[in-house]
């Protein structure tokens, strides 16, 4: 659980244990914090050219990554997520990019290939997200290659991801779409079905 104290002005981490104090973190020049299965990244001001970026540890405010990423001067920056070890960093109108941390290399997606969705779903142990864009959701292997899995899915009209239930062990999905019929149904186990195929990639996807 993360807290903020105005009169403190930083950021308390704490157990959901036994609800201790794990570590303190300095609001200062902290515009956001994501937590993403046991780190925290910390999100400063896109300014000059620059995004900078903060990645700790959420068990005890270690800091694992620290970078300022070139950002474009003006096209606002419409996603920044930390997973299994990458960041993903995507501007209006600009390429999805995926930075690697171990080592700074970076796979650019097209942005054709990969339009900012509105939801993202990770599967960590998969190494494997889910992407949400209008009805439709694509699958992605952790590094920015897309997988065949979950290609006709479509979600209903609310295209809520309540509709979308991801089993314990992330290889199958169940998909509710409602107002499609028997199609609809169809669609849904053919989706579980190449979730659930070994050394496709897909079953990351489907989790």
């Amino acid at each position: 659980v993360i807290t903020y104290s105005a009169f403190d002005r930083a950021y308390k981490v704490w157990s959901l244990e036994d609800y201790a104090l794990l570590h303190v973190i300095d609001g200062a020049g902290v515009e956001e914090i994501k937590a993403s299965a046991g780190t925290l990244l910390l999100l400063g001001r896109h300014a000059d050219g620059a995004l900078p970026v903060r990645i700790v540890s959420a068990r005890d405010g270690r800091e694992v990554a620290r970078l300022s990423w070139p950002a474009r001067p003006g096209p606002k920056v419409e996603l920044v997520e930390v997973f299994n070890g990458r960041l993903l960093v995507k501007q209006e109108g600009e390429d999805l990019q995926v930075v690697e941390l171990r080592d700074g290399s970076v796979r650019e997606v097209s942005r054709a290939d990969f339009p900012t969705p509105w939801a993202l779903v990770f599967l960590h142990e998969r190494d494997a997200f889910l992407a949400f864009r209008r009805r439709a959701v694509t699958a992605w292997a952790g590094p920015g290659r897309r997988l065949p899995a979950l290609q006709d899915l479509r979600l209903g009209p609310d295209r809520s991801t309540a509709t979308i239930n991801v089993k314990a062990g992330q290889d199958h999905v169940v998909a509710f779409c409602p107002h499609e019929g028997a199609g609809a149904r169809k669609r849904a186990r053919g989706a579980e079905g190449a979730a659930g195929r070994p050394g496709d990639g897909a079953a990351g996807a489907a989790g």
